[in-house]
C-alpha cells in the first residue's frame, strides 16, 4: 500500500469512526429518555446491524456500494444540517421576542445546536473525502485491487484444480500406458504424478528422477513466470526448485531460458537478505507485503524480455525417455 493510500485510510477510518460513534449515542440517549420498552429490541437489532453493514461495505464491499453509502452519508448530513439551520433561525427569533441579549442567545444557540452540527457535518464531509481528497480515493482503489486479486487468485486456483480433477489420475504409469498418451496429455499425466506422489515437497521431488525433477521444475517456472513474472516464481518458491530448472534447460539445450534463470539467480540471492524482511503468513498484509517486496526488487527488470515455453522440448524429451517415467 502506498503512503497514499495509508494516510487515505487513516482519514476514513476516523470519518467512520466519528459517524459510527454518532449512531451509537444518539442509539443510547433514546434507551435513556425512552426506555428499552420505547426503544425495543427491534431497533437495536437494526442499529446493530446497519452499522455492521456498513463497516463491511466500507472495508470488504465492491465500490458502487461505497458510493452508494457516500450518497447515502451526503444527503443525511444535508438534510439534517438543513433542519439544523431550521431550527436554528427559529430559536434565534424566539430569542429576540424574549429580548435575550445577541451574546447570550449566541451561545445558547452554541450549545444547544453545536454538537448536532458537528456530528452532523461529519457525513458531509466523509463523503465529500471519498469524492476529493486524493489519499481516500487512492485507498478505495487498493482495495478494489486487493479484492479483484484476491478473487482472480481464487478462481485461478479453482480453474487449475478442476482441470486436474477432470483429467484421469493414475497411481502407477506402465510403459504401455505412457505409449498410448499423446505429447500434451503424456506431459499432463506425468505431472499429475509428481504431484500426487510428492505433494509439491521439495524432498521428495529431489529424490526423483533428472526427468521428473526436470518436467515439475520448469512447468512450475513456467506457469509462475507466465502469470506475475519472476518476482512472484521466487516469492512463492523461495529458490527451492531453481537449480533444478537450470540443470533442466541444460539438459534441453535452452540457451535463452537458461541465460534467464541464470540471471534471476543472480538477482534473487543478491536480494534475499532484503526480501525477507517482507516475508509473512497473515494473509491480510500478504498484498501489501507483496507489492512492496516487488518494488524493491530487480526481478521485474527481467520480464522484459519473454520466457520462452519449453513444452514442446519437454514432450520430446519424455517420449524419447518413458522408461524413466514409469513407476517402479
Amino acid at each position: 500500500m502506498s503512503p497514499l493510500a495509508r494516510r487515505g485510510r487513516m482519514i476514513l477510518l476516523i470519518l467512520v469512526t466519528i459517524i459510527v460513534t454518532e449512531r451509537l449515542i444518539q442509539h443510547g440517549i433514546a434507551l435513556h429518555v425512552l426506555g428499552w420498552e420505547g426503544v425495543g429490541w427491534r431497533k437495536t437489532l437494526r442499529v446493530c446491524g446497519e452499522l455492521l453493514l456498513a463497516g463491511y461495505v466500507w472495508w470488504c464491499g465492491d465500490r458502487i456500494w461505497k458510493w452508494l453509502f457516500c450518497i447515502q452519508s451526503l444527503v443525511n448530513g444535508a438534510v439534517r444540517l438543513y433542519l439544523i439551520a431550521k431550527m436554528i433561525q427559529m430559536a434565534w427569533l424566539i430569542g429576540k421576542l424574549a429580548k435575550m441579549p445577541a451574546t447570550v442567545n449566541l451561545m445558547a444557540l452554541a450549545s444547544a445546536f453545536g454538537p448536532e452540527i458537528l456530528l452532523a457535518s461529519m457525513h458531509v464531509v466523509a463523503a465529500v473525502a471519498v469524492v476529493c481528497l486524493p489519499s481516500v480515493r487512492a485507498f478505495l482503489a487498493y482495495q478494489q485491487r486487493e479484492a479483484h486479486w484476491k478473487k482472480e487468485s481464487i478462481d485461478n486456483v479453482e480453474k487449475w484444480l478442476a482441470s486436474v480433477r477432470a483429467r484421469p489420475q493414475y497411481e502407477r504409469l506402465t510403459l504401455d500406458l505412457l505409449r498410448s498418451l499423446d505429447g500434451p496429455r503424456l506431459l499432463d499425466v506425468i505431472r499429475d504424478h509428481i504431484l500426487l506422489t510428492t505433494d509439491g515437497e521439495y524432498d521428495a521431488i529431489a529424490k526423483l528422477s533428472p526427468g521428473h525433477q526436470m518436467i515439475y521444475a520448469i512447468s512450475q517456472l513456467e506457469a509462475e513466470v507466465n502469470n506475475g513474472g519472476f518476482h512472484q516464481y521466487f516469492w512463492n518458491t523461495r529458490g527451492k526448485f531453481i537449480f533444478m530448472v537450470v540443470e533442466g534447460y541444460r539438459q534441453l539445450r535452452h540457451e535463452q531460458n537458461l541465460r534467464l534463470a541464470l540471471k534471476s539467480i543472480e538477482s534473487f540471492f543478491g536480494e534475499e537478505a532484503e526480501q525477507a524482511n517482507f516475508q509473512t503468513d497473515r494473509l491480510d498484509e500478504l498484498l501489501d507485503k507483496y507489492q512492496e517486496a516487488r518494488e524493491n526488487s530487480r526481478l521485474p527488470d527481467l520480464d522484459k524480455e519473454p520466457l520462452a515455453s519449453c513444452e514442446d522440448e519437454l514432450i520430446a524429451y519424455a517420449q524419447a525417455h518413458l522408461s524413466e517415467f514409469v513407476t517402479r
